[in-house]
């Protein structure tokens, strides 16, 4: 079973990596936009700590910047109805700090503001994760690198799609990012402005 990862950055797409080991592997780890602000360019050496899911038909690998978020994927992936992919959006929406405080606050309404968590399993979540979230409540890094272009956009809409959003949701939350962001301003980077979206959608 695999559960770290060090090798050199191949490729860096919304939501999945391909690191390739001194072995001469490559492998593709899928991520959250949380672990996926803090990497590196392409070309750059990284190490993940990995959960590996091992199914009938395929192995896949989900790297986290830190042993705290993989845990946390693996304590969500407890609650029925959350799997890999719901998870993966539970951690993306806020940095793991300020996840912990809604779990351990109870608020569902942010919570279920996730990609696909209804009321029900966020209340699920609340109910029987607290314990496990407390010691997450410290500090989360992030990382942001300054870019602009239009091509941010583009990105932005193809990560709200990986993440379970329709298409005319899309559209409404990219307009709603666009009148959020000031008129001249350079547009952020594609993790920031995921982070941006993500809390312009919320309800």
């Amino acid at each position: 079973m695999i559960a770290w990862l060090e090798g050199i950055l191949i490729e860096r797409e919304i939501g999945e990596l391909v690191i390739a080991t001194p072995s001469g592997v490559g492998y593709a780890v899928s991520v959250s936009m949380q672990t996926l602000a803090l990497l590196p360019e392409p070309g750059a050496k990284l190490e993940l700590h990995i959960h590996t899911q091992v199914r009938e038909d395929a192995i896949r690998l989900f790297g986290f910047y830190s042993p705290e978020e993989r845990e946390a994927f693996e304590a969500l992936l407890t609650i029925s109805g959350v799997g890999p992919k719901m998870a993966l959006g539970v951690l993306s929406g806020m940095p793991l700090s300020e996840l912990a405080a809604a779990i351990t606050a109870g608020d569902i309404r942010r919570i279920s503001a996730a990609p696909g968590i209804g009321k029900k399993t966020a209340q699920r979540i609340a109910l029987e994760l607290r314990e496990r979230f407390l010691p997450f409540m410290g500090e989360t890094p992030t990382i942001t690198e300054p870019s602009s272009g239009e091509v941010q956009f583009t990105e932005l809409q193809s990560a709200l799609a990986h993440l379970g959003y329709r298409t005319g949701d899309i559209e409404r939350i990219v307009r709603k990012v666009r009148n959020e962001l000031d008129e001249g301003e350079a547009i952020p980077p594609i993790e920031e402005l995921v982070r941006l979206a993500l809390r312009v959608a919320r309800p």
